[in-house]
This record gives structure tokens, C-alpha cells and sequence, in this order.
């Protein structure tokens, strides 16, 4: 009996909770226009005001040059920041203040543990906020919720509360980038708010750094005003980054509406036409259908670095060559991702600024002092990126699945270094190698989209889980097969490559 109204009252808390986080709870009203521009374009109201937010995110970007004072800059981000996700999310937007004012208390009262404290508030609680939203089957129906804000709010609290703890270690129990990034003074509530909601950046990322966001507001480092070169006039290349965005948006509309590439509408996978196909055709069918869905999520990312680039905030500084150089903001790049000739260069190209994150709060920090990383230190940290997506299994598969995927690459290049070097450099086999990575991961990708176990698994077995066993046979590979004793590079030195 005890038990039993424990969970009544769960229940009963949960759909409270859930009553006051709801998106459609707005003070600013649907009005005529939204419900016919929406109606016509064949989406939701909700997706029409994300939409408008991340173009209104342009002007608000480019408003923050016009203002100086850094406690004007501050209240700018965050009041134009709140305003752009209250817009399309509404109430939803409260579900930011349990963990953001819990964050702030532990950083204020106990700041020598206030790091491990901010992982144990934010990531349960986005697991429970993903478990009572079941956001990624809602989102493939067409209806937003705010968890994508959260997600990216929630590497922004542990982030600014593992570096601010940071600052009482010793200097040698520091990194280079750990010393480079210390919190040394707990930020007032108003740059708290600010780095939380600044510009909009809960609409789609990506997660930046406390310690960068702060000098871009205070106009120092790279935006120093003072500096005898200023950040560049940005209007060209924020366009520019405007227009992949269309192009790529037009692409994932083309191929998901107009030549049925989706699966929300229709599980095509069950069809007669693909079932008859040849394996390797129906693996290709599965590689477009990875793209095609990729293709939103190229959407948003290029639109908040066009935003980005407007303010300046994405600016990197000046080049050996005294070019400016952008993409702080960078979220992905197009090119390097699908020309990627090993798994571990995938990070460099994908969700940028989540890749930045676990590498530097999951991966680097279990990770032992000798340095010398695991198989377990890839699963861990992949297991992380798992449950900050999601609860549903398809997320399980595909996150458990690149553990195997990043080990594959490892052992490929283990293998290469056999070759000749005519072989290893020759353009056959680094196609071989791009063709393996793209196909790899639009295949594992399936389940990404899917969500649901027993459709994922379908589908995978449609083409007899042949990536799969690639991956498992180079792990075996790899625990067999002895390193060459000549010399070579380090794994993952090949050239990033920018869009």
C-alpha cells in the first residue's frame, strides 16, 4: 500500500508538473495569420513560431552591436533571449527554472562541490523531463515541446558549475583547457540569466563556454573594442550561412514531403516495393533516408550560426594570414561530415558543440591520469550522450552502436598502416573509406530516427545487420591483429574539412 501511493502521488505531482509546463499555454495568442500560414505550408503553429523565432534570432543577433555596456549587452541577450523561446514554447519555458535556480544555489553555497552537485540536478531531471514528454515521437508528429531548449541548458549549468569549481583544484590537477576556462567568481544573477537565454541560443544551440560567452558580452578577448582590429563587419557571411540554411531546409522538404523519404506518415520500410529490392539497395534506400532526415537538423544549426555571425559572437579571431576567422558558433559542417575518412572525425563535423562538451566533461574526466583512454571511457561517455537525447531505445541502439562504430576506426586505421603507402594514400582507397563512415552511420541512424525497438531492429535486420558484423569483425580484428613497428601518425590527424 505504501508503495502504491508513492506512485499515485508521482502520478499526481507528474501531471501537474506537466499542466504547468505546457506549450500551449501562451500569452501571446495563435493568431489568424499563424493558423493560415501554418495551414498552408502543412505544419503546425508550434513548428511556424520556431521557425519565425530562428529568423527573428538574425535581427536580434545583429541589434547587439549597436549597445556598449556590458550591463545593457546582458540584459539585452537575456530579455530578447526569453522572449525568442517564450514565442514558439510558452509555458514550457518555465521547465529551464528548477534546475537553473538549483544550479545557481549549489554554485553559491557549497561552490568546492557544486560541479558533481550540477550533474546530479540537471541530468535526472532532463531524463524525467524526457520520460513525461515523450518528446521524440511528439516531434516526429509535428508537436514541439521546450526539451531541445533544456537539452542545451543543461551543458551550459554543468559546464559553468564544473568550471567554477575547477578554480579551487591546484593548478597541476588542471588541464590546459581546464586552466584556460576557470569560473573564478560566481557569476550575479543577471549574466547568470543572460548566459542561460542569451540571443535565443535555446532555440537550437549550439553549447558555448561560460568564459567565451562572458568575454563576448564584456567585449573583450577577441571582440575587445580597444584591439587595433575590431571584429569584421559580418553581413556577407551571415547571409551566406542564411542561405545553406534555406537550401538545406528545401532539401529535407523535397525529399521528405515530395518523394516520401519520411517515416513519420508512412512506415515505408514494411513495403513490398523495398522488401523486393537487393540488400545493397535497400542498405542505400536506409543511407538517404539518414540524410534526409540529417537535413533539418543542418536547418537550425546554420541558422543560429547565421544569428551568431550577425552578433559577432561567432567570431574566432584573425588568422596567421590576417584573415578573420569564424565558426565559434559552427554546429556542423556539411562537407566534412560526409567526406569524414574515419568515425572519429565524425564529432569534428556533427553537433560540434555537444561533441566539445562530453570531451571535455565526460570523456577527458574519466579518463585515467596515465592518459590512456578504453573502450569503456567511449561507452560511457556514449551512454551520456544517450540519456541527454532521450529515454527511447532506438537512442540506446544507435549511442551503444557508435562504441563499436568509433572502435571500427581504430582498428581500420590499425590495419592500413600494413598497406603500402602508395595504397594507404591512393584515392580507391580513401573512397572505401569515406563510402564505409556514411554508410555506417545513416544505417545506425535508423534507430535514431525510429525511436521504437522493434521497428529499429526490423530494419536493421532487413539488410542482416551487415554493418553490424563489419563492426564486430574489426573489433575482433583489432584484438588479434599486432601494430607495424614502422612509424606512423597519429589516428585522427587527418584535415578537418570546412564547408
Amino acid at each position: 500500500m505504501y508503495l502504491q501511493d508513492i506512485t499515485r502521488t508521482l502520478v499526481t505531482y507528474t501531471d501537474h508538473v506537466t499542466r504547468v509546463f505546457s506549450t500551449k499555454d501562451n500569452l501571446i495568442q495563435v493568431m489568424p495569420w499563424e493558423s493560415a500560414a501554418a495551414s498552408a505550408i502543412g505544419i503546425s503553429t508550434s513548428q511556424l513560431r520556431y521557425v519565425l523565432s530562428l529568423f527573428l534570432a538574425l535581427f536580434v543577433g545583429a541589434g547587439i552591436r549597436f549597445i556598449k555596456g556590458t550591463r545593457v549587452r546582458h540584459l539585452y541577450a537575456a530579455v530578447t533571449g526569453l522572449l525568442l523561446v517564450y514565442y514558439p514554447f510558452g509555458s514550457g519555458v518555465l521547465q529551464v527554472a528548477p534546475p537553473a535556480v538549483l544550479t545557481y544555489l549549489v554554485m553559491l553555497l557549497l561552490p568546492r562541490h557544486c560541479g558533481v552537485l550540477a550533474w546530479l540536478i540537471n541530468f535526472p531531471y532532463l531524463i524525467w523531463l524526457h520520460v513525461i514528454n515523450a518528446s521524440g515521437v511528439s516531434n516526429n508528429q509535428g508537436d514541439l515541446d521546450f526539451l531541445g531548449g533544456d537539452m542545451v541548458l543543461v551543458l551550459k549549468l554543468i559546464s559553468l558549475a564544473v568550471c567554477y569549481q575547477d578554480h579551487f583544484k591546484a593548478a597541476a590537477q588542471l588541464s590546459e583547457f581546464q586552466g584556460s576556462h576557470l569560473v573564478v567568481a560566481l557569476p550575479s544573477p543577471l549574466e547568470y540569466t543572460s548566459y542561460c537565454f542569451g540571443l535565443g541560443n535555446l532555440l537550437a544551440g549550439p553549447f558555448l563556454e561560460y568564459a567565451e560567452y562572458s568575454s563576448f558580452i564584456q567585449l573583450q578577448g577577441v571582440w575587445d573594442t580597444a584591439a587595433s582590429r575590431h571584429v569584421p563587419v559580418s553581413v556577407g557571411l551571415g547571409i551566406q550561412r542564411l542561405g545553406e540554411a534555406l537550401l538545406f531546409m528545401a532539401l529535407h522538404v523535397v525529399l521528405i514531403e515530395k518523394l516520401g523519404w519520411g517515416i513519420s506518415s508512412h512506415f515505408w520500410f514494411r513495403d513490398d516495393s523495398y522488401k523486393s529490392l537487393p540488400l545493397l539497395q535497400r542498405l542505400g534506400c536506409q543511407v538517404v533516408c539518414g540524410f534526409a532526415h540529417q537535413l533539418k537538423y543542418y536547418f537550425v544549426w546554420k541558422m543560429a550560426e547565421s544569428a551568431a555571425t550577425f552578433s559577432g559572437l561567432n567570431f574566432s579571431g584573425w588568422g596567421e594570414d590576417g584573415k578573420p576567422v569564424w565558426g565559434r558558433c559552427c554546429n556542423v559542417h556539411f562537407f566534412g561530415m560526409w567526406l569524414s575518412e574515419y568515425a572519429r572525425d565524425v564529432p569534428k563535423h556533427w553537433n560540434i558543440g555537444t561533441a566539445n562538451f562530453l570531451k571535455r566533461y565526460v570523456f577527458d574526466r574519466v579518463v585515467p591520469s596515465s592518459g590512456k583512454s578504453g573502450l569503456q571511457h567511449l561507452l560511457i561517455t556514449q551512454l551520456v550522450t544517450a540519456f541527454w537525447h532521450g529515454v527511447y531505445p532506438g537512442y540506446m541502439i544507435f549511442f551503444v552502436g557508435t562504441v563499436f562504430y568509433l572502435n571500427a576506426a581504430r582498428v581500420i586505421f590499425k590495419v592500413e598502416q600494413w598497406f603500402p603507402a602508395a595504397l594507404r594514400r591512393s584515392l580507391p582507397w580513401t573512397a572505401i573509406k569515406i563510402m564505409w563512415t556514411d554508410v555506417a552511420v545513416c544505417y545506425m541512424a535508423m534507430a535514431f530516427v525510429i525511436l521504437e525497438y522493434g521497428k529499429s531492429l526490423e530494419v536493421h535486420r532487413d539488410v542482416l545487420y551487415l554493418p553490424h558484423i563489419i563492426m564486430l569483425l574489426l573489433f575482433v580484428v583489432g584484438l588479434v591483429l599486432p601494430s607495424p613497428r614502422r612509424g606512423g601518425k597519429k589516428h585522427g590527424s587527418s584535415s578537418n574539412k570546412e564547408d
